[in-house]
């Protein structure tokens, strides 16, 4: 029996459930540790996935020594558990954002530019097959604008999200989601400038943040985006339309491609199962080296973080910033 691909898991929070209930159900992987400060929710991990469980991620390498890690931490955790993989050669999968700040995912970068490690950046929507249908169409016309975003209620009561000083605010945290589908559909940016709105939401020890913000994008295509975050409004909604002479794409709940001319819109594959397709990618390029069905790497994380990080500079100094 060919030995089994063995996942330490550093950040066993919410978002970790979805990445270890593809672990335990490939047969050819299997959950080797986890590590987490809170004791009560390793424990819970433990008894649904079983691992070893660590409070400290560098023993856990140390001493289960992995064949890959996935790493689901807050914006503000990130960096010393990076940096532990990479010096001990540990291919690893990580959410979005990669960072809070972007001068710290540059250095990252470099790092595992160096080392030539095998990296994946947890952008899932990558991984629908309709999107990446739509991006094949899309590639035959050229796109003039692209407009929408993350709008939804205010969460009240979270511990860090809220808090811009540890999630870099909802344009890094949620809406690098929508900055990344920009940019894989619409290629990449040059230059941002946005607006944000303040004192709507009643600030608490919780809640120190935008309300909402509207960011203009010019991307390096020439064509503009219009991309809205707001944590202060009634309903959810995340969605991006892009369109251009003779095609309009809508990327919402579902996915659209409309072409001048016709009736229905073109048909597209089913989305297939996105947390799996992602996870496979990712193992099967630490199995034989074979990068190419990543979607996602450490490096093209960081160009999506740089939107969301220029972004919140042209918030603060009130100018344009460019992307290079």
């Amino acid at each position: 029996m060919a030995k089994k691909i063995r996942v330490a898991f550093i950040g066993t929070g919410g978002i970790s459930r979805k990445h270890l209930q593809c672990i335990t159900d490939f047969k050819d992987t299997e959950v080797a540790g986890l590590c987490d400060v809170n004791p009560d929710v390793l424990k819970e991990r433990q008894q649904a996935f079983g691992g070893e469980t660590f409070a400290d991620p560098e023993k856990m390498l140390d001493t289960v020594c992995p064949d890959a890690a996935v790493l689901c931490l807050p914006p503000f955790a990130h960096g010393p558990a990076e940096m532990a993989c990479i010096k001990r050669n540990i291919p690893f999968l990580l959410e979005k954002p990669v960072e809070k700040d972007l001068a710290a995912a540059r250095k990252i970068a470099r790092e595992v530019a160096k080392r030539k490690l095998i990296t994946s950046v947890a952008y899932q929507r990558r991984y629908d097959k309709r999107i990446q249908a739509a991006r094949k169409i899309v590639g035959d016309y050229p796109l003039t604008l692209v407009y929408g975003g993350w709008l939804g209620r205010t969460p009240h009561g979270h511990r860090w999200l809220t808090q811009k000083k540890l999630s870099g605010g909802q344009m890094i945290e949620q809406t690098t989601h929508m900055f990344d589908l920009l940019r894989f559909l619409a290629g990449d940016a040059k230059g941002v400038f946005c607006y944000g709105a303040k004192g709507f939401i009643e600030k608490s020890k919780l809640y120190n943040t935008d309300d909402a913000t509207s960011a203009v994008i010019q991307m390096k295509s020439g064509a503009v985006a219009t991309i809205m975050s707001s944590w202060s409004s009634t309903g959810l909604g995340v969605t991006l339309t892009f369109s251009g002479p003779g095609i309009t794409v809508q990327c919402g709940g579902d996915c659209q491609v409309q072409l001048a001319g016709k009736e229905e819109p073109e048909k597209l594959p089913e989305s297939g199962n996105v947390n799996e397709a992602q996870e496979r990618a990712f193992i099967d390029a630490v199995k034989t080296g074979d990068r190419s069905p990543i979607m996602c790497d450490y490096a093209d994380g960081v160009k999506s973080l740089q939107i969301s990080a220029a972004a919140n500079e042209s918030l603060e100094t009130g100018k344009p910033v460019a992307i290079r």
